[in-house]
């Protein structure tokens, strides 16, 4: 993926229970764990509308979660892209 299809993927990991809630499969892109939506039970930004809490990864906690109803899949390439990305040497 390109820079560009890496931060668009990156907006859905915020703000993003109402979308989770229509996932089936969820991905993290900073441990790589692939899990079923409901598996997610911590959410941050609780003051604001339920819709728009952050779901925290069930692995390891982190408010890196995306879920396949955003268009992408959950693959072993793809979190480890987002991880490169966000998080090792691909940030700049």
């Amino acid at each position: 993926m390109n820079r560009q299809e890496l931060e668009r993927a990156q907006s859905h990991s915020v703000h993003n229970r109402a979308e989770l809630e229509t996932s089936r499969r969820c991905g993290c892109f900073h441990c790589e764990s692939v899990f079923t939506a409901s598996a997610v039970l911590h959410w941050t930004d609780r003051s604001r509308v339920q819709g728009e809490w952050t779901a925290l990864c069930p692995s390891c906690g982190i408010d890196s979660v995306i879920g396949d109803a955003a268009g992408f899949g959950m693959s072993p390439v793809f979190l480890r892209e987002m991880k490169d990305r966000w998080f090792g040497s691909g940030r700049a």
